[in-house]
């Protein structure tokens, strides 16, 4: 019934509601509540780990996924963030986690996999009076994943000598745009990245072949 209604709505909200209603159909396709990860993988417990289950289900599905965003909120930190047990420690460790059970859960799939971790921004190199850091410039991405360049860090790393800071943060060396223009065009064969990133021309880094 509610499909009927909305063939009868105007454009755009008649293609939307088609192509939402298309991706709920196959994705009931997915078995996930009987998902069982491989080669031992342990997701860590709570919403990041659980959505992990269903990323890697979905893989596994073949079921032509092309890209997923999977959000983990509450990083912005002013304060307590501790190096050993604070609040940073334990999303990181949360982090760490979940991205070692889908490395290995996706053994076999790697091939034509790419997982790409950012944040949407960066922190100050100063502590501030809260025992936190107050929202920066320059931050890190990491990619993983098959066809990926690894096992180094790409980009210039300027110091934290005070000169090289800029304002007291690190300054941004590397577009974002940049990296995932770059996996875009390897990965998924993309030809369109002027629609994707307007007014900017990608100069990819090499991260990936």
């Amino acid at each position: 019934v509610i499909e009927t209604s909305y063939q009868r709505a105007a454009e755009p909200l008649k293609g939307a509601a088609s192509s939402s209603f298309g991706a709920i159909d196959l994705l009931a396709s997915v078995d996930f509540a009987n998902y069982q990860p491989a080669n031992g993988a342990t997701y860590p417990v709570g919403d990041f780990g659980a959505s992990l289950v269903s990323v890697a289900a979905m893989i596994k599905a073949d079921i032509g996924l092309e890209c997923i965003e999977v959000d983990i909120p509450q990083w912005d930190h002013h304060a307590a963030m501790g190096p050993v047990d604070g609040t940073l420690a334990i999303k990181l460790a949360d982090l760490s986690a979940g991205l070692n059970a889908l490395h290995k859960d996706l053994t076999a799939e790697l091939g034509h996999v790419t997982i790409v971790v950012k944040s949407e921004f960066g922190r100050r190199v100063a502590e501030n009076g809260s025992a936190g850091t107050d929202h920066g410039h320059g931050g890190v991405m990491m990619v993983l994943g098959g066809n990926v360049n690894g096992g180094q860090v790409h980009g210039q790393w300027p110091g934290l000598d005070p000169a090289s800071l800029g304002n007291g943060d690190l300054p941004i060396t590397t577009d974002y745009r940049d990296v995932l223009a770059e996996i875009l065009a390897m990965r998924l064969g993309s030809t369109s990245l002027a629609d994707v990133f307007p007014q900017h021309t990608p100069q990819f880094p090499g991260i990936v072949s």
